[in-house]
């Protein structure tokens, strides 16, 4: 068993061991990583020349270990158990011993993804973990997700069809003017450009892994945006936004709701994300999805630690 860095021309091997791995999800494919923009390289551990694990070292924003707005899910991925469960849990220490010692940078700090659920090894090699939430809906086990809607869904649902609002497409540039506007209702500064938002949408629409629509009103004003980005396992919403000008009219619930029964033709998952913020997690709640954890794993180290600290205060003014 080894451990070594991908050339570029082999990320299409990574990319068929992420659609395999229980852990895979599109944020750990290479096309993804690229649309986002910021550097990463792959380390994969090796058996009798097959990928057997790996990991995506991604810089963010910041400059350092640690994932990129975006990107929700990165962390240790494993090749599927395919026999006794005691051997699949010794590969996948095998692959940690592997994978730990090779961890660089002073900061280093990735949300996992919620199918990886033993970082012993990581608590051995010194480092510690938060568990976060997410909200997820189960297609396979809610195929009729709205009767898990709750009163503080349907109540804006039935307000939206009051008011005659519509589900369209539009235009890239309009979309990010819209979604900035939720950030400056909060007080907040929108943690990207409106460039930078346009770019990615662009690429990610290239890829077609991306589905964005609005609500708007019979007169064309637009009062919310929502995008995901997905693949056959999963939607996970990306962009949310409502111009509160129009916010007492239903049309963002009318909006996920729509988002969400794409993703039950496409996918297995959808995942809201955000769930760890109070004002967003009691609107996701009442689409009836379940609760999900994950880890937030990182050195335990004075630099990681100070830049923990400093990533609490921007989302505090944000």
């Amino acid at each position: 068993m080894n451990y070594r860095i991908l050339e570029e021309h082999q990320y299409s091997e990574w990319d068929k061991f992420v659609d395999l791995s229980p852990q895979g999800s599109i944020y750990s494919k290479s096309f993804y990583l690229k649309s986002v923009g910021h550097p990463f390289r792959i380390g994969v551990v090796e058996e009798n020349d097959r990928i057997v694990g790996g990991i995506v070292l991604a810089k963010n924003e910041a400059g350092v270990f640690s994932n990129p707005l975006f990107v929700k899910y990165l962390g240790v991925l494993y090749t599927p158990c395919s026999g006794d469960r005691l051997e699949y849990q010794s590969l996948t220490y095998k692959i940690d011993k592997e994978i730990i010692p090779n961890i660089s940078g002073s900061i280093w700090s990735y949300n996992f993804h919620p199918n990886f659920q033993n970082w012993l090894n990581f608590y051995w090699g010194g480092y510690k973990q938060t568990t976060q939430y997410t909200y997820q809906i189960h297609f396979s086990r809610s195929p009729d997700f709205r009767s898990n809607y709750d009163e503080k869904v349907k109540a804006p649902l039935r307000a939206a069809q009051k008011h005659n609002l519509m589900i369209d497409d539009i235009d890239i540039e309009t979309f990010a003017e819209v979604n900035k506007k939720t950030y400056q209702t909060r007080g907040g500064r929108q943690p990207y450009s409106q460039k930078r938002l346009i770019i990615l949408l662009e690429k990610l629409a290239g890829q077609n892994c991306l589905y964005s629509r609005a609500v708007k009103d019979k007169a064309g004003n637009v009062h919310s945006v929502a995008a995901i980005v997905y693949d056959n396992r999963s939607a996970n919403l990306i962009l949310n936004g409502t111009d509160p000008v129009y916010r007492k009219f239903g049309g963002n619930s009318m909006l996920i709701d729509h988002i969400i029964e794409f993703a039950s033709k496409h996918c297995e998952t959808f995942d809201f994300e955000g769930s760890m913020h109070e004002r967003i997690e009691k609107f996701y709640r009442g689409f009836g999805g379940e609760i999900v954890p994950y880890y937030l794993i990182y050195k335990a180290n004075l630099p990681t630690y100070a830049y923990q600290f400093f990533l609490r205060i921007v989302k505090r003014f944000s």
